[in-house]
């Protein structure tokens, strides 16, 4: 005598296990793994620590190859593949196949040696600034690209702190613009993103400098004079110029470690919307033109591509479009992972 049919019960229940199955296995394949470089760092670590919060499988890469001291016992640092690689002498750090990648890498450190007649005895070495900013940009990018990435964040310096500080520091805007350029021409403006910060403090670093400088400059009044200034100095001959910007630089509150870690990871996972961008687009335009250099920043194209630029647009992006379930449904939904690029043949370096 033949058996019947499976009960419509055990049938539906039956289907029902493998959809479930097919959904994990769904979003166990579009998992998306990221390379943080200079992960070990102030801000490369909350970066780490951000995308592992997401959901995103990390890979830290930086000359220590370790978790930092205040992370070591934390949960997410276990999730984290800490590797050691220098970008200045390794050319093609373990990577792996990955689908997007962010560097925190950069370098406003004083020279160790002693320079007479400079200011205290600091003096910034031109050369070495620019290879620590810039050439160290180029490779990460080179190196992500060749490992499958489809999109790339670049934790920069904001316009205002580039235009203010030339002089002693102009390796350090030169290797910060030369990084910008290098990860536009890796991936292209459609993929290539720049976060720029001023100063970042936070989480535990000078906590009460953070509060009281927020305090002292956080506030209408002060945001009201430097308006006021700019507007009176864009109307003479001499305009607004880089002095004029190291004292708007000094007025900007800081930025707080965890809303940039949220930025960068906002647009490295596609949650700042275009009209956001736009709007974002217009403030640099204008800032540009009451700085004078508006001309030379359509030449270089800088408006074609993601720029948060400054503490303001940094804090709104970490806020509206960086909270944790957001970022979290963006990597459930596969976003970057079903981006990812195949991993490319070496380029010419």
């Amino acid at each position: 005598m033949t058996r019947p049919d499976k009960s419509p019960l055990r049938l539906v229940l039956s289907q029902t296990h493998m959809l479930v199955l097919s959904g994990f296995a769904a979003v166990a394949a579009v998992t998306p793994r990221v390379a943080v470089f200079g992960g070990s760092g102030f801000i490369g670590s909350r970066v780490c620590q951000t995308l592992v919060d997401a959901g995103c499988d990390v890979v830290s890469l930086s000359r220590t190859g370790e978790a930092p001291a205040w992370a070591s016992e934390e949960r997410w640092c276990g999730r984290v593949e800490w590797r050691q690689s220098d970008l200045l002498s390794d050319r093609h750090p373990p990577l792996g196949h990955i689908d997007g990648a962010v560097s925190c890498v950069g370098n406003m450190r004083p020279s160790p040696r002693w320079e007479s007649g400079s200011f205290f005895g600091l003096h910034w070495d031109y050369e070495a600034m620019v290879r620590e900013n810039g050439l160290a940009t180029d490779r990460s990018a080179a190196a992500a690209r060749r490992a499958g990435a489809s999109r790339f964040v670049y934790l920069s310096a904001s316009s205002a702190h580039q235009f203010a500080y030339g002089g002693a520091l102009m390796g350090y805007v030169d290797g910060k613009e030369a990084g910008e350029e290098a990860v536009r021409q890796r991936f292209g403006d459609a993929a290539a993103c720049a976060v720029g910060p001023s100063l970042v403090l936070g989480g535990g670093r000078y906590a009460g400098l953070q509060q009281a400088y927020r305090a002292l400059v956080d506030v209408p009044l002060v945001r009201a004079q430097t308006r006021l200034f700019k507007a009176l100095k864009s109307g003479v001959s001499t305009g607004w110029v880089p002095q004029d910007a190291v004292g708007e630089v000094a007025l900007t509150p800081p930025s707080e470690v965890g809303e940039v870690a949220r930025a960068v990871c906002a647009c490295l996972l596609g949650t700042v919307g275009e009209a956001r961008l736009a709007a974002f687009r217009e403030e640099q335009r204008a800032e540009y033109e009451t700085r004078g250099i508006l001309a030379d920043k359509e030449r270089a194209r800088a408006l074609d591509f993601c720029f948060i630029d400054g503490s303001d647009q940094i804090r709104r992006v970490a806020r509206e479009c960086g909270t944790p379930s957001l970022l979290a449904a963006a990597v459930a939904g596969g976003g970057l992972a079903a981006a990812g690029g195949e991993v490319v043949a070496a380029e010419a370096e």
